[in-house]
């Protein structure tokens, strides 16, 4: 029997009443070769019995538990450590996906090998509109979404280079991952997409917006509103991965510039939360610095192990940052802080 191309791995985390009709979209619209792959990672709810009822007669489906709960990062890479594939999809536990969406893709990727991975095309579910169509880094360390909820009229049904994209909905090939380290496990969530896909591009491997794969996307929806623990959790998580991503990958004075950049709009939030009385998304960030303090010398010394895996390639970012980076106005920059603010998309 031939093996699959590709495997599909879901992590889960108490997704009842999503994850059933994600497995069920995968196994009903996929025609590619593949193997599928959930982790959960610990689930309170009772998702892993639904999953198990739901994947028991399929052969290529499996699930794997984790004991205690690590995080999305570290149930990814169980995932991949699980499989032998050539190429690994992840996809969250709230997504769906249109008929035969990955064939063109791996068919894309089998006649490009120097394009290590990529992001598909994501839409708002239930409705037209974009939730990523890739990401861009900004000069001063940001990311900066392409598509910021247009409607998809086919505009961005094109090839080309993103510098990371949303982790909801994504590929990579099985080498690429060896040669630059599957996920950072210390993120647990929030910038491990960003952290990875700058080791890919560090290694000398291109990363693509594929539009060919349609998914839909239930997070920010009636389905999966952000909950108010959920927004704390994104700001600590987000504000200390931000910035040890920043720490661990850029170099020269655009790395310095980022750096200081980074540094400082956390702390323009930081102000802007203890002054609307926010002080469990400020306390969120005055934790997130302190592990970073209290951790700087394992960063270090993650930077330092990079650098000796990638050789000369490490400080190769000035010959690619041209065709992922993008200047925004100050408007846009203070757009996105108050949709930041309000925990909405940008």
């Amino acid at each position: 029997m031939k093996s699959p191309d590709v495997s599909i791995i879901i992590p889960n985390y108490n997704g009842a009443g999503l994850v059933e009709d994600t497995i069920r979209s995968v196994l009903t619209n996929t025609s590619a070769s593949y193997k599928l792959v959930i982790v959960d990672d610990a689930s309170t709810d009772n998702s892993p019995l639904l999953i198990r009822r739901m994947i028991r007669k399929y052969s290529h489906a499996q699930l794997i538990i984790h004991e205690r709960n690590k995080g999305t990062a570290s149930a990814i890479n169980t995932g991949i450590r699980k499989s032998k594939t050539p190429f690994i999809a992840v996809l969250g536990f709230d997504m769906s996906v249109e008929k035969n969406w990955l064939s063109e893709t791996i068919r894309y990727l089998k006649q490009r090998p120097r394009v290590g991975a990529g992001q598909l095309k994501i839409l708002r579910f239930g409705t037209n509109h974009f939730d990523s169509a890739g990401e861009l880094l900004t000069p001063f360390g940001f990311l900066a979404e392409r598509a910021q909820e247009a409607e998809d009229s086919g505009q961005f049904d094109y090839i080309r280079p993103i510098f990371s994209g949303k982790g909801t909905a994504t590929i990579f090939r099985r080498d690429v991952l060896e040669k630059t380290g599957l996920f950072d496990a210390s993120y647990r969530m929030y910038w491990e997409e960003p952290d990875l896909f700058w080791r890919i591009w560090k290694t000398g491997y291109r990363v693509e917006f594929l539009y060919q794969s349609k998914t839909w996307h239930k997070y920010l929806t009636g389905l999966k509103p952000l909950s108010r623990s959920q927004q704390i959790n994104a700001t600590y998580f987000g504000c200390r991965n931000h910035i040890i991503t920043i720490i661990k990958n850029a170099t020269g004075l655009r790395g310095v510039q980022m750096f200081i950049s980074v540094i400082g709009v956390w702390f323009i939030f930081l102000l802007i939360f203890l002054a609307t009385f926010d002080f469990k998304r400020s306390y969120a960030i005055v934790r997130a610095i302190g592990y970073i303090l209290l951790h700087i010398q394992n960063v270090v010394i993650q930077r330092r192990a990079l650098q000796k895996r990638l050789g000369g390639r490490y400080k190769s970012d000035s010959l690619w940052y041209p065709l992922i980076g993008d200047s925004r106005s100050i408007g846009w920059y203070a757009g996105k802080m108050w949709a930041y603010c309000l925990g909405k998309p940008y």
